[in-house]
């Protein structure tokens, strides 16, 4: 990490290859959150149908 880049900077990627990778990760990301929270979901409304 650049030292000179403060906390909160934007930091502008150059490199499309790296843009690439970097949206990659973020997309991996962003769908194992969004899977985690469906799976959590449905764990809530399998144990409220228990309680029914």
């Amino acid at each position: 990490m650049n030292p000179s880049i403060g906390r909160g900077q934007n930091i502008l990627i150059a490199d499309g290859e790296d843009s690439t990778t970097l949206l990659l990760c973020m997309g991996e990301a962003l769908s194992k959150f969004e899977k985690e929270a469906t799976d959590a979901q449905y764990e809530i409304f399998q144990l409220l149908l228990r309680e029914v």
